[in-house]
């Protein structure tokens, strides 16, 4: 019985070792590119983003984002596994900006909002947010 349970400890260990693993493997992309902006809007509606406009987004290791989406600058804290992100305590500068470009910045900044979904393919991140209405799309920049 004692040989029983220090097995099925050593399982229950390595089962949590290796999620962790897995889940480190599913966010590790997100840190390893600047991303800019591709698209942004309902999920089946997608608004091109302006030409000309410098956006960025960064996801650093140590669980910080950080980004421009044309004008604002934004920060804050994030958290990535299993194909979500969770992002908190986010904030954002207020300065006065074209009424083009703050409309594309409020759109996409609903998806830093809470609890959302991600995919990344072949330098394409995805974000949407958890209701599947409204999403931003980024392509890793060269």
């Amino acid at each position: 019985m004692k040989k029983f349970l220090i097995n099925a400890m050593i399982i229950g260990m390595i089962s949590i070792v290796c999620s962790a693993c897995i889940s480190s493997a599913n966010s590790a992309g997100l840190t390893t590119s600047r991303w800019k902006l591709l698209s942004y809007g309902p999920t089946d509606n997608q608004i091109k983003a302006i030409p000309d406009i410098d956006t960025m987004l960064a996801f650093n290791p140590d669980g910080l984002v950080t980004g421009s989406m044309g004008c604002n600058s934004f920060g804050g804290k994030y958290r990535a596994a299993g194909g979500q992100i969770a992002f908190e305590e986010i904030t954002q500068t207020l300065l006065a900006c074209e009424s083009n470009v703050l409309q594309q910045e409020t759109q996409v900044m609903q998806v830093f909002s809470g609890h959302t979904r991600f995919t990344l393919e072949s330098g394409i991140l995805t974000i949407t947010t958890e209701d599947g209405g409204i999403s931003a799309i980024f392509y890793a920049e060269q």
